[in-house]
């Protein structure tokens, strides 16, 4: 179990991972399904932040302040969300021949791990 805040993160890292070409067809296949279940889940969280930000704009035409702490308070919780996904699929000796991961992108990826 992971925060979603962890797993946006490693988004990038991710992708390129997904993305490698050098990667055996086997550890591809389980990758590719993996990402499936990762893709979700980025795509359920820029659906609601970008409703998040609709709603803030009609309020705002509406004459109604912006609300900054609420704003705030509704994205760390959602960030804050834990959720399951199994990771047991991102292997480190695998992920040593990806090219081109930052050490920043290594770094939130092993947190996942972990």
């Amino acid at each position: 179990m992971v925060r979603l805040e962890d797993l946006l993160m490693a988004r990038e890292g991710l992708v390129k991972i997904a993305n490698s070409g050098t990667l055996p067809a086997k550890y591809a296949w389980n990758l590719a399904t993996f990402m499936d279940e990762v893709n979700d889940k980025f795509r359920h969280f820029d659906n609601i932040r970008s409703n998040l930000i609709e709603k803030v704009k009609a309020d705002s035409e509406e004459g109604k302040d912006f609300n900054e702490e609420q704003y705030k308070k509704e994205i760390e919780g959602l960030l804050d969300e834990i959720i399951e996904i199994d990771f047991s699929v991102l292997d480190e000796e695998t992920l040593k021949n990806v090219e081109g991961l930052t050490v920043a992108e290594i770094m939130s990826i092993k947190k996942l791990m972990e």
